[in-house]
């Protein structure tokens, strides 16, 4: 649960179709009620999906994962959630920009490959 300009944000990993997303609400209150906004980032590659909301020095960031690394390591293998195989567990840490549309709603995550600059500095 994050706060942002007097809203409560609670996001969760939720499934659709058996694939993980990111999704979130919003309230007036950390209590709730809370009514049900969208997507914040789509299923990742990796058949699950983590993350953390964070503002640090006036930005705001989405931390996640995905499984890129390993299938870069794997190029024959393809992303498919298997829980016997060992690419769900193969998770690579990511970090985007998070950003908020005039109604204080989220808009959704672009996953790139190179992150944020402002981290790396």
């Amino acid at each position: 649960m994050h706060k942002y300009k007097g809203k409560y944000y609670l996001s969760y990993s939720g499934s659709t179709s058996g694939r993980r997303k990111i999704l979130y609400c919003m309230g007036d209150s950390p209590y709730g009620p809370f009514e049900y906004k969208g997507e914040v980032l789509a299923p990742m590659n990796s058949c699950t999906n983590h993350h953390s909301i964070v503002e640090f020095k006036g930005k705001w960031y989405l931390f996640y994962h995905n499984s890129d690394l390993y299938y870069e390591q794997h190029p024959n293998e393809k992303p498919v959630c298997n829980w016997k195989s060992a690419a769900p567990f193969r998770r690579s840490v990511c970090v985007d920009y998070l950003y908020y549309n005039e109604d204080g709603t989220i808009k959704q995550v672009v996953p790139t490959k190179i992150g944020v600059a402002a981290l790396r500095n």
